[in-house]
């Protein structure tokens, strides 16, 4: 064998045994464990929130009485009292009367101390132009149940209602006015146009409650009727 080849093994050989040194000196690293990849939580619905309570509010609530409905349909009301006395409309009083039938009465009635006997009367049907009674002065009429209207002293009052077994008493009272013979008088209604009566001298009129208007040569003053009394002017 050639001094080269030899020289070539013996450099083969040197690196082949440091190629074994150098493997059986490096450890060989473990591989990591496997692990399962983080699994999510489940989603979840928020709480629902909670409703606060005022306490207090619910024991009021709690411990009030319940309201009763108001009874609407009967409509207008009359009420009766223990002497048989039963409110109605604002231009009459109605009192039971049992000596009455089916029919009812008007009745219209002066003050005492005072006579209004020429005071003209008149009935009508509501609404209606036709007389269907006439008088003058104090008068008590039996009449059908009903709508009526009255004119007292050219005064006119609708709305007089007429009941089976009752008396209407229309609310009136009397204006005595105080004048020389020769002095014109004229009463007007609360508007100073339209004109109820008119005279001369002295006069007892008889009139539905209320104010009116009494002129005197151009000039006018109001004056107030109350039921049941007189009224001097």
């Amino acid at each position: 064998m050639t001094g080269t080849v030899k020289a070539a093994v013996v450099v083969a050989l040197a690196m082949g045994i440091s190629a074994a040194l150098g493997g059986c000196g490096k450890k060989e690293e473990p591989a990591p464990p496997a692990t399962n990849p983080p699994t999510a939580a489940p989603a979840t619905s928020p709480a629902p929130a909670k409703a606060v309570v005022d306490s207090s509010r619910a024991d009021r609530t709690a411990s009030a009485p319940p309201r009763a409905a108001a009874d609407t349909s009967a409509g207008p009301s009359t009420t009766t009292s223990a002497s048989g006395r039963t409110s109605g409309a604002e231009c009459c009083d109605i009192l039971a009367d049992s000596a009455l039938g089916r029919l009812g009465r008007l009745v219209i009635a002066f003050p005492e101390g005072g006579t209004a006997s020429s005071s003209p009367v008149a009935v009508f049907k509501s609404g209606e132009k036709v007389k269907l009674q006439t008088g003058y002065g104090a008068q008590a009429w039996d009449l059908i149940p009903g709508p009526y209207a009255v004119s007292l002293s050219g005064k006119r009052i609708e709305g007089v209602t007429i009941q089976s077994g009752h008396d209407t008493q229309l609310r009136v009272g009397t204006l005595r006015i105080k004048t020389g013979s020769s002095t014109a008088v004229a009463l007007m209604d609360a508007d100073d146009k339209t004109k109820l009566h008119s005279g001369y001298g002295p006069q007892e009129i008889g009139l539905p409650v209320g104010t009116y208007r009494v002129q005197i040569a151009g000039q006018s003053e109001a004056v107030t009727i109350r039921k049941g009394k007189i009224t001097d002017y």
